[in-house]
């Protein structure tokens, strides 16, 4: 009979600290807006011949763009005949100065030396006013609601002029909403390395995969210059948008739209293939921050109340079995 109290006492304690957990759960995912995953299909094909954006015409301009802060601080992209993968790719070049003091890029907060330091600690901080110049893809212009569950692959090569004047000697790419939030907690990184892997002679391959529920409607290059460039800063071509549909087992991707000129040779490349592990979405991944840092979760007393009751129970035996004997 003691024993029955005592577990009715355990499990009311445990469904009381469940229930208060619950409404700080269902508040968060309530902020959450999730964008259905959607696609056009005039726009989709089961043929991987093609890239999605080639930049072998002009075409091009209608679905890569400059984001609003590579606008203002000087990034430009054009048409380039000479250094590219297949046909023409595309030149990411700037005349920048760089970050304006006190101002950080994406993932800045997580920058760490050789030792493991934060080299941008003060990034962490609640106001910290963030800047994204680079370029963009815009969903809405492949005929989706959404990058949720695509993988989007391209080829790059670096500039010729880039090492240590951007953060990490590195282009970023990452899946983003509309304000530029990053949605995957480590953007792909397109660095600049002549020793093991020589992407500044030579083209490579890269892959950004966005997880479900993100509500990604970007897909982000950014160019995080920390001096003064009036170079190139990277190369990219044939970028491809694989969704997450299916036609009879085939992979649906995003058909080509800017004109492919299937005869141009493509270029000599080692493959390269980087696939970025699925991030957390921001929410998650801020959820996870949080409690990182000491605030308050429910869980820990669950598991200490069910400890507690662990030990009592054992005790309770024990005595139970002595008295038996004595």
């Amino acid at each position: 009979m003691l024993l029955k109290r005592f577990f009715c006492a355990v499990s009311a304690a445990v469904a009381l600290i469940g229930c208060l957990a619950l409404p700080a759960g269902a508040e968060a995912e309530e902020e959450k807006e999730i964008i259905e995953f959607k696609a056009d299909t005039e726009m989709l094909s089961d043929d991987a011949s093609a890239p999605t954006i080639s930049f072998d015409t002009s075409d091009w301009e209608k679905y890569v763009h400059l984001t609003a802060d590579g606008e203002a601080m000087g990034i430009k992209m054009s048409q380039d005949t000479d250094t590219f993968y297949q046909g023409a790719s595309l030149k990411v070049y700037s005349d920048c100065e760089g970050i304006e003091a006190g101002r950080y890029y994406n993932y800045g907060n997580s920058v760490r030396d050789d030792d493991g330091n934060l080299l941008y600690p003060e990034a962490s901080a609640e106001d910290t006013a963030f800047v994204t110049p680079g370029i963009e893809l815009r969903a809405e212009d492949f005929g989706l609601s959404c990058f949720d569950g695509c993988m989007v692959t391209f080829l790059y090569r670096m500039g010729t002029d880039t090492e240590n004047k951007l953060m990490e000697s590195s282009v970023y790419a990452f899946p983003a909403d509309e304000e530029y939030n990053h949605l995957a907690n480590n953007p792909v990184k397109l660095t600049y390395d002549t020793v093991l892997n020589d992407n500044v002679s030579q083209y490579r391959k890269l892959m950004v995969t966005v997880a479900a529920d993100a509500s990604a409607t970007k897909i982000v290059f950014q160019t995080p210059v920390m001096q003064k460039v009036t170079s190139d800063i990277f190369y990219i071509d044939n970028i491809t948008v694989v969704t997450p549909l299916e036609d009879n087992g085939a992979d649906l991707y995003v058909k080509n739209l800017d004109g492919y000129n299937e005869n141009a040779k493509p270029q000599e490349i080692i493959e390269s293939v980087k696939i970025q592990q699925q991030g957390k979405t921001l929410s998650q991944a801020e959820s996870r921050d949080e409690e990182s840092e000491g605030s308050f979760n429910p869980m820990i007393i669950v598991i200490a109340v069910l400890a507690a009751a662990l030990v009592a129970i054992v005790i309770l035996v024990v005595i139970k079995h002595k008295n038996k004997f004595y």
